[in-house]
């Protein structure tokens, strides 16, 4: 019988682990390798890093907050519609999030409807950017298989389903500071080497009882610097690429996504524009100056100069969502009886997104308990 779990990594899936363990009264410690808890979740001064759209049907990711009692931090953004403009072809338009493909089938794009759904025009202003957001891959190498699990999971949670979502505040705190203070959470502690037997930190090693449970809530890239039973190294993770502009007033509300420029998603709110670009690792700013010539017009500043701006690239934001990826994806259930996976990347059958993060972490601490060992 399970007494006690130890959770490796304190970033979203470690901290869905901790929220499901004590709701089924398993007590656990949380080892963190930096000094601060949230993993990936990070902020450009008092900003997220990159635009996080929540969506209705992120059943698990509701589940969380709700239990964490910060379910009432999320608004609904603007009429549950998103919003896309083509400059090249000086067209803008809006798909409202309920019964999204029926939106799509009956014209709310220009050019497309339920004859031409699958078409060059609808994959142009569509399915190549929708797909290239949720993966963070680009469409032609995600597998079919991956693809057909997010619409299965869209038409599961009804029609509402991609009703959009901001945080009130930011990602951090909505998700992870009002945990800091509920669990042991140890910062410091870079994990060195794992087996069935023991915990090896840089500093510490903790010889694992019969009782004790294991959730490795690593990256895949961390596997590199570890000795385990395990090589995820091999694992490749795309970039993205966010430039954070600072406004010199306040910007009215916006998500709006670009289509046929470098842009791909710009979020604008208070004196802070983020845009947002998957799948590109840009190392200098100099770009900077054509994002904003694209993005001005969308905020009503269409003669105004470049505020200054930011560039924060995350290299490996997330794993590149391929073939390669979907024949290597791990379970939680491990070939190792007491050691038990979470992640955004682990095989939830979704695509690597914060839903996949926080279900990843439910199914371990699941395993952990249901294990007999």
């Amino acid at each position: 019988m399970i007494k006690h779990l130890h959770i490796i990594g304190a970033g979203l899936a470690g901290l869905s682990a901790a929220v499901e363990a004590r709701k089924n009264g398993v007590s656990c410690t949380i080892y963190e390798a930096t000094k601060k808890a949230g993993g990936r979740i990070r902020q450009a001064r008092n900003h997220d890093n990159g635009t996080h759209l929540i969506v209705k049907g992120y059943e698990a990711t509701f589940a969380y907050l709700n239990q964490i009692g910060m379910s009432e931090t999320l608004s609904p953004f603007g009429n549950g519609a998103y919003s896309f403009t083509e400059p090249a072809s000086h067209l803008s338009w809006k798909v409202k999030a309920n019964h999204f493909v029926w939106q799509v089938a009956k014209g709310s794009i220009p050019g497309v409807n339920a004859t031409n759904i699958v078409g060059k025009t609808a994959k142009d202003r569509l399915w190549d950017p929708f797909f290239l957001a949720v993966f963070n891959t680009d469409l032609k190498d995600v597998p079919a298989q991956l693809r057909k699990n997010m619409f299965f999971e869209m038409l599961k949670q009804g029609p509402s389903a991609l009703i959009p979502y901001f945080c009130q505040n930011t990602l951090e705190d909505t998700f992870v500071r009002p945990l800091l203070d509920q669990f042991d959470i140890r910062f410091g502690k870079r994990l060195t080497n794992v087996d069935e037997n023991q915990l090896v930190f840089k500093d510490e090693q903790i010889t694992l009882k019969k009782t004790d449970r294991v959730i490795l809530a690593l990256p895949p890239q961390a596997y590199a610097q570890i000795t385990s039973p395990f090589d995820f190294s091999a694992i490749t993770c795309n970039p993205i690429s966010n430039f954070h502009f600072d406004l010199d007033s306040d910007a009215e509300e916006c998500f709006v996504g670009l289509i046929g420029t470098r842009s791909q998603w710009l979020y604008a709110k208070g004196r802070h524009a983020c845009v947002t670009i998957s799948n590109q690792k840009f190392e200098s700013s100099e770009i900077s100056k054509q994002i904003w010539m694209e993005v001005r017009p969308l905020l009503g500043l269409d003669d105004c100069q470049m505020p200054p701006c930011r560039l924060v690239c995350e290299k490996h934001a997330t794993p590149a969502q391929n073939m390669d990826f979907a024949t290597r994806r791990p379970q939680t259930k491990t070939h190792i009886a007491n050691i038990f996976l979470a992640g955004d990347w682990i095989d939830t059958g979704l695509p690597a997104t914060i839903e996949s993060a926080i279900r990843s972490g439910k199914w371990a601490v699941k395993g952990a308990i249901d294990n007999k060992r």
